[in-house]
């Protein structure tokens, strides 16, 4: 049975103290086989502000935006809440539907989670929440982002599904940092400031609530923020401990808006910890700290530009600020937060997590390898079967990327070349990493800092080729595309004016004049631009009838097993090749398996026949398939040699009509010889298939 769950949330509190208090509400009336459970919360349960300091503590208060929360009983599937505060943010209200769970358990006790952005997955095993401490952050006036301040809470655990108030005591899961910058160089306007720790403080970790304890599962230790303010920047982050980042040095960079930074490396306190719901205070003099140019890596929007020993970064592509992060996590990248121009064609001033790669020719034909800088491995496509981004040692072929170029909204193409068919380099923004899938998510750009890598491009450009028609009042020839690499095969589509049918299609090299085989509408696309031309004429008659090959009339031929049967029809003549009996045509035999049993023309049709239809009947045979093929020589049709069209299939052979049509308009079939094979097997009695008709359909 469904039950609606209406958390009820009052009450504000010290953020570092947790002092409590508690509202009660009145039920509402329940609907029928409906129960409705109130909550009261004694501490803020989604995101929030800290107010003024009041002595020693910060008081928390409800926030309007964004309130959203996750809830989960005994680590199920969590749910998406939406609460609603008060107009002073002292108290708020909640609901959430929450399905009986089956079988019943023994006891019932729900999980809190604010705010729902920071929940990446519960696990009922592990009885874990898998939390995401923002590397990207926009402090408020003393407060933290609204998004990176976590708070959890447990309820008590109850027997049966709660019918009274329930208390849900939250507690802060981040710690914080108030940090300042003094004394910076005057006239420096700020435009990002970025934090790299010696130890991870940021990314995705295991929370467990009934301890309140955290396991890193893909941590960063870089925080970016966004801010144009260098004092008390209130910075959330993972709580560490004093023996993994005591004695560990800090980097903060400042990234000025004129593309120049500052930094300064400075030693944190051997007893310097992060405690979760306290907040460390940290203040960095840049007395004397000078500016220097800042690392710019720009869009590659030529293919000149990717050449070996070029320094680049992988981003999400348009404005989106995250790119490829030092962390190889088991299955993907982690992101990592970078500044990007306003345009979004330049990444400024790149932070020690960003993962630089250096390019070398792929393993594959005109491809490039990713090779990481700090974990000093290849990117490559690691599964046909799940969305794997890893990197390996060794390169091969699912490492060797093709790129096609894009521009900085819609991003580049990025493909690896292996087996390996979910090769796609693409964002997934829902989950904060990057990794390779067979559709979806969002593009990826490639940004090169300016000055590296040398020598001949390791992808050869597309080449951009024109069309000119010599008579385009009577039809139109378009391509696939507008630009194509050198070797690519190129489909021409040839759309005649009413009435007119083409009449000479040619494909000319332009630059050295050399005319290109076209074959069904296609060509090879040489290293140059090339010249269509073509010419339309008029059609006369549209496809008609021209011929019928009846085989259910015959007064010639022979009946009998292994006999070759001589027909005339209409001025053809045919053979039928062994086991069959005339009027009707049947072919087969017995004790045979997989063989051809065929009928092919001795004399020439001499229409431009378009198409044939070939319909069959009653199959006591097993019909494994069946070929039409179209040949210049009564030699060749009787060998079934030489085919220039062919049409096979393997089903549907005796309950619908099988047409084999001629794709190139530009091929004449007049004067052609035709064939027609049965593959059958039979068993030890006489078995068979019956060709009823083999209608030709062309122009006189």
């Amino acid at each position: 049975m469904k039950k609606i769950l209406s958390f009820i949330l009052a009450g504000a509190a010290a953020a570092l103290t947790m002092s409590s208090c508690q509202k009660e509400v009145a039920p509402a009336e329940p609907e029928a086989n409906v129960k409705t459970v109130h909550f009261n919360a004694v501490a803020p349960s989604t995101k929030a502000v800290l107010g003024e300091k009041d002595g020693t503590s910060y008081p928390t208060t409800w926030s309007a935006n964004d309130t959203d929360v996750k809830i989960s009983l005994n680590y199920l599937a969590a749910k998406d809440a939406t609460m609603t505060p008060s107009a002073d943010g002292a108290s708020a209200s909640i609901s959430v539907d929450i399905e009986e769970p089956n079988p019943t358990p023994e006891s019932y006790t729900f999980y809190a989670l604010s705010p729902a952005s920071a929940c990446v997955a519960n696990n009922a095993q592990y009885k874990s929440w898998t939390v995401e401490f923002p590397t990207s952050q926009t402090p408020g006036t003393k407060t933290p982002d609204e998004s990176a301040m976590i708070l959890a809470a447990v309820s008590e655990s109850f027997e049966a599904m709660p019918t009274s108030s329930v208390n849900l005591s939250f507690s802060h899961v981040t710690a914080y940092l108030d940090f300042s910058i003094l004394n910076l160089k005057e006239g420096v306007e700020v435009e990002s400031i970025d934090l790299t720790f010696g130890t991870n403080v940021a990314g995705r970790w295991f929370y467990y609530p009934e301890d309140g304890s955290l396991s890193v599962n893909s941590g960063a230790a870089s925080i970016n923020l966004a801010t144009s303010s260098t004092e008390n920047l209130f910075v959330a982050v993972a709580p560490v401990a004093a023996s993994l980042l005591g004695g560990t040095q800090l980097k903060v960079t400042v990234n000025a808006s004129d593309n120049t930074q500052l930094v300064k490396t400075v030693t944190l306190p051997a007893a310097a910890a992060f405690v979760a719901g306290k907040v460390n205070t940290l203040k960095v003099d840049f007395d004397g700290i000078g500016t220097t140019d800042a690392d710019i890596y720009t869009k590659v929007t030529s293919y000149d530009e990717l050449t070996a020993g070029s320094k680049v970064i992988i981003a999400a592509a348009g404005a989106t600020g995250f790119a490829i992060s030092t962390t190889q996590n088991a299955n993907n990248r982690a992101q990592t937060a970078v500044t990007k121009s306003e345009d979004g064609t330049q990444i400024v001033g790149p932070g020690d997590a960003v993962e630089i790669f250096t390019l070398e020719a792929g393993t594959a034909d005109n491809t490039v390898a990713f090779h990481a800088t700090t974990t000093a491995g290849y990117l490559y496509a690691a599964s046909s079967s799940s969305n794997l981004l890893r990197t390996q040692e060794e390169n091969d072929a699912n490492g060797s990327f093709a790129i096609e170029l894009g521009s900085v909204e819609n991003g580049d193409v990025v493909v690896a070349q292996g087996s390996n068919t979910r090769n796609q380099m693409r964002y997934n923004s829902s989950s904060s990493l990057f990794s390779c899938y067979a559709s979806g998510q969002a593009p990826v750009s490639i940004y090169k800092l300016a000055g590296t890598g040398s020598g001949e491009p390791l992808i050869v450009a597309p080449v951009e080729y024109s069309i000119t028609i010599d008579d385009p009042q009577n039809g139109t020839v378009t391509a696939s595309a507008s630009t194509a690499f050198e070797g690519d095969v190129i489909t021409l589509t040839i759309t005649p004016a009413e009435g007119y049918t083409l009449n000479v299609l040619t494909v000319t090299n332009a630059t050295t004049s050399e005319e290109i085989e076209v074959t069904n509408n296609k060509f090879t696309m040489p290293a140059s631009d090339v010249t269509v031309s073509a010419t339309f004429k008029e059609k006369g008659n549209t496809p008609t009838l021209q011929y019928t090959l009846d085989g259910t009339q015959s007064d010639q031929g022979t009946n009998g097993y292994a006999t070759n049967s001589e027909i005339t029809q209409n001025g053809i003549g045919w053979i039928a090749v062994a086991n069959t009996t005339i009027n009707p045509w049947r072919f087969g035999g017995k004790n045979l398996t997989n063989q051809d049993r065929a009928v092919y023309s001795t004399t020439a049709i001499s229409s431009d026949i378009t198409s044939i239809e070939v319909e069959s009947g009653t199959a006591t045979a097993t019909v494994n398939s069946l070929t039409i093929t179209v040949h210049s020589s009564a030699a060749d049709a009787a060998a079934g040699s030489n085919a220039i069209a062919t049409k096979s299939v393997t089903t549907g052979i005796t309950s619908s009509t099988v047409t084999l049509t001629k794709e190139d308009s530009t091929a004449d079939w007049s004067g052609k010889y035709f064939r027609i094979v049965y593959n059958v097997t039979c068993g030890s009695s006489n078995q068979y298939v019956q060709l009823i008709s083999a209608k030709f359909y062309g122009v006189n």
